[in-house]
Parts: structure tokens; sequence; C-alpha cells
């Protein structure tokens, strides 16, 4: 029985989608060389794999290899003011999730409520969480409506 490989998101598979990785591809690096601080060994993993798949014929969405500047398997948008407990149930305790704040806004709070602890999440914070956390003890964060800047500012 052979295995299946791995296959891009049929929402990357235009056009549009590969304009928008590569407007993303600098956020991306950065991200990626934060990740290469962390976590060295989860770095080096993740530029073999995509570097592996670039060298393989057989995966079909060579462009979006050529566009794909992290090292990371996905990316993922929390695009609102609260988010429920929450934690990345398809990664592995050994690997660690990043989360960036992009927008504009004067208040935010990151819980960790199995820890007991709520963080100051300002704009531009970057975070690294290693995915252990129990679905129980997932990770919320708040923007408070009243805080938020417009984003027109």
């Amino acid at each position: 029985m052979s295995q299946e490989l791995p296959q891009a998101s049929v929402n990357l598979r235009s056009p549009v989608a590969l304009d928008w990785l590569d407007a993303i591809s600098e956020s991306n690096g950065i991200l990626s060389a934060i990740l290469g601080v962390i976590h060295p060994k989860l770095y080096d993993a993740g530029w073999q794999t995509i570097n592996h798949l670039g060298d393989t014929p057989e995966f079909g969405d060579q462009d979006i290899l050529d566009q794909w500047a992290s090292v990371f398997s996905g990316v993922g948008i929390i695009s609102n003011c609260y988010t429920p407990p929450h934690r990345d149930t398809n990664s592995r305790a050994n690997w660690y999730d990043i989360l960036a704040t992009l927008e504009r806004y004067e208040s935010c709070d990151l819980k960790l409520p199995g820890l007991g602890i709520s963080l100051e999440y300002g704009p531009g914070t970057v975070t690294g969480f290693a995915c252990a956390t129990p679905p129980q003890e997932g990770i919320t964060r708040e923007i408070p409506k009243s805080t938020k800047s417009d984003p027109k500012a």
C-alpha cells in the first residue's frame, strides 16, 4: 500500500491565493526566523520537509511551494475581538504554534486558563506555544470592543 502525497489546500490553488502568499511572505519569513531561535531543530525539520516536497515532482503544487516562505505547514487567521478557548488539535506535543497580532487596537489580553494567567497582548506581539496544552486548558484572546482602534487611522 502506498501513502498519498500531501496536497495543498484547495483554497491555495488559485492565482489570488498565490498573490496572497506573496504578500505575506515577509511576515512568514520573520515568523519562521523566530521559530529558528526558539526551536532550531523544528525549524530545520520544517525546511527539510519543504525542500523535500520541492524535490518531489509527483507533488503537483510546485507553484504554491515556490511562494511558501514558511517552515510551518499551515497558516490560520483569527479575525475577531474574542476567541473562545481553543488549541491546535492537528499538532503534536513537541511542535510549536506561533501567534502574531497584526491589527491596531489599544488593549488585548492573551489568557491561558490552564496556567491561571492573563498576559497583555499588544499589536505586533508574537508568541510561541508548545502544543501540549490539553484542550480544556486552551488559549483565548480578547480585545474589548470599546478599545479597538479605527483601522483607517
